[in-house]
């Protein structure tokens, strides 16, 4: 076992857990598509509090114009029938009236089931949007609490891990930090692989013989045959 590579390997481990925790950082949901979905949530929820508004005051003022109807053809009727016209001229002229106004009068109160209806039909829209509002803003505060749970969870232990690689930096030389981070910048973040069953952890591909036998030799910077990356090799029972 060759103390360099060795210390080399420790570091890249270091490295692959920042490495994965950044990605698992990355890969929370910050709460941007729940907030999304909230947004489209309350805009239909306006949209069909607006419709129900909308719905409710063609109801009253149907319901107005029915009084004022209702109103008219009263007072016709009183003069119709209270003696006070004696013409048959204007008498047949009111009769024609309150006719007229008996029609508009149905068909009014026909207007008012129909906008009933509508506003029935717009409660329980609104309704079930609203219930769908609550649900989708209880979700997103839920979703960024975690996400600020999380986050602070995670910056810990990065914290720690940062740590744990300056002191691990700290006990290399600067050649060996350079070859290392001149690799890892090379292969994707992963500079040195253990060979194991004489594979590369790295691209999993078998090494020759005189590979694995200048590993054992303890020689350093022996790289993997085809993906290049550095290899560490570990006898059985080896610690720190």
């Amino acid at each position: 076992m060759n103390p360099t590579m060795k210390a080399l390997y420790d570091l890249q481990q270091v490295d692959t857990k920042i490495g994965r925790l950044r990605k698992d950082h990355a890969s929370l949901d910050t709460g941007a598509r729940t907030k999304q979905e909230l947004e489209e949530a309350r805009s239909e929820l306006a949209r069909d509090q607006e419709a129900l508004k909308k719905a409710s005051a063609s109801l009253k003022d149907t319901e107005l114009e029915l009084q004022g109807v209702e109103s008219k053809k009263k007072e016709l009727e009183k003069n119709l029938y209270g003696g006070k016209v004696r013409n048959p001229k204007e008498l047949t002229t009111i009769e024609q009236e309150i006719e007229s106004l008996k029609h508009r009068q149905d068909r009014l109160e026909e207007i008012i089931l129909e906008h009933m209806e509508s506003v029935e039909k717009a409660k329980a829209a609104a309704a079930q949007k609203e219930a769908v509002a609550s649900a989708k803003e209880k979700e997103h505060r839920e979703t960024v609490a975690n996400y600020q749970k999380e986050t602070g969870r995670m910056r810990g232990v990065l914290q720690q891990l940062s740590a744990e690689r300056a002191r691990r930096v700290a006990t290399l030389d600067a050649e060996a930090l350079r070859r290392y981070e001149a690799m890892k910048a090379k292969s994707g973040d992963l500079a040195v692989a253990a060979a194991t069953d004489n594979t590369c952890e790295g691209c999993r591909m078998a090494q020759s013989a005189a590979v694995m036998r200048h590993l054992k030799q303890g020689d350093a910077y022996i790289a993997c045959q085809n993906c290049g990356r550095y290899l560490y090799f570990e006898e059985e029972g080896a610690s720190d």
